[in-house]
């Protein structure tokens, strides 16, 4: 499994972190090699199919869902990177 965190964006900064118990994350993604298989999952276990999945020009797939506690989840499937590895 792979957890993707994104970094900040060219001009972002970061601002003080809190590691403290506080409710909000905006969403989190997983890697997966079945998208489809995995939505249907996470839809039995109660997750709600909010966006896709949709096709990216490198053959990746992506899908977004809420999580029963209301965080917004991202399945990945990674598509063919430049070079023809993964």
């Amino acid at each position: 499994m792979a957890v993707n965190i994104s970094g900040p964006r060219t001009g972002e900064k970061l601002g003080p972190g809190d590691a403290s118990a506080h409710f909000g994350l905006e969403h989190f993604g997983f890697d997966t090699t079945e998208i489809e298989g995995d939505i249907r999952r996470l839809e039995g276990l109660g997750a709600k199919l909010l966006e896709g999945p949709i096709q990216l020009p490198n053959g990746g797939r992506i899908a977004f869902l809420r999580a029963p506690d209301d965080t917004r989840v991202e399945l990945v499937q990674p598509g063919k990177v430049a070079g023809g590895c993964c």
